[in-house]
């Protein structure tokens, strides 16, 4: 009988002891996660161990887009009845200044976009090849009224943005 108590009084130990080891074997391994996922974090929001050489980029060539927000709505003339055109432009500009100066004379550019317009003959726009003339004849419509302001042409070219024909 003095056997079995000494038994059962080791495997309440080893029980004990075995709860206790495993809460240690988890905090010790949460502590080991805590610390890897630490230092990864620091290493990855620090960077680069090596200070990175700080280079002065002249930026040249920066294009801007400048949509016209009003669509321009017109008709093409064509036998026996005319088609309603409904065109939206946006204008490409290349650097800060002409941003700046097409942005100014917006007014001055719709007015020429308009002129221009007024007189297309519906069988040039039909196809995809007169849209693109009718897109360069646009620019240099604006172009011609650019340099008549500011002695440069400012535009780089015309986008569509929307092109309906009824």
């Amino acid at each position: 009988m003095a056997e079995n108590e000494k038994e059962n009084a080791e495997l309440k130990l080893d029980a004990k002891g075995g709860k206790a080891g495993k809460k240690k074997l988890i905090i010790l391994i949460a502590v080991v996660l805590l610390a890897v996922a630490g230092a990864a974090g620091f290493f990855l929001l620090k960077g680069g161990s090596e200070p990175e050489a700080e280079e002065e980029t002249v930026v040249k060539d920066v294009y801007f887009y400048i949509p016209v927000k009003e669509p321009f709505l017109f008709t093409a003339y064509a036998r026996p009845k005319g088609h309603l055109v409904q065109i939206k432009l946006v204008i490409e500009v290349k650097g800060e200044k002409n941003r700046d100066l097409a942005t100014h004379h917006l007014p001055a550019i719709k007015s020429a976009v308009t002129k221009y317009v007024s007189d297309v003959q519906f069988a040039s726009i039909v196809d995809s090849r007169g849209k693109e003339k009718f897109k360069s004849g646009i620019l240099k419509a604006i172009q011609g009224k650019m340099n008549s302001l500011e002695r440069e042409p400012v535009v780089e070219s015309v986008l569509y943005d929307g092109f309906v024909i009824q």
